[in-house]
């Protein structure tokens, strides 16, 4: 994150800060191994990812993506993450 300076400019962070937010854990198959090859170019870059998993809050998965979303969006501002990337799990694409 930023901070001022003794001379009162803004410095910016070396080592930027990656949450990724994991909603649901119905993962299809090689989405992982997509999140894990996406956080290694991110470190490879000087940067710092974690990969945070959160359960849906609700029985039907649809419901409560917001409430998991502004949880995600609550921890990476608490924890002061420069970067947040939501991948939503549990919710299929319908193809007509």
């Amino acid at each position: 994150m930023s901070n001022d300076s003794k001379d009162g400019n803004v410095q910016v962070a070396i080592h930027p800060r990656l949450l990724v937010a994991c909603i649901g854990d119905d993962f299809m198959p090689g989405v992982r191994e997509a999140i894990e090859e996406a956080r290694g170019y991110f470190e490879e870059g000087g940067g710092h990812a974690y990969v945070l998993p959160l359960k849906n809050m609700c029985i039907l998965s649809h419901m409560a993506l917001e409430a998991t979303r502004n949880l995600a969006i609550m921890k990476a501002r608490e924890a002061r993450f420069d970067f947040l990337c939501l991948t939503e799990n549990d919710v299929l694409i319908k193809e007509t």
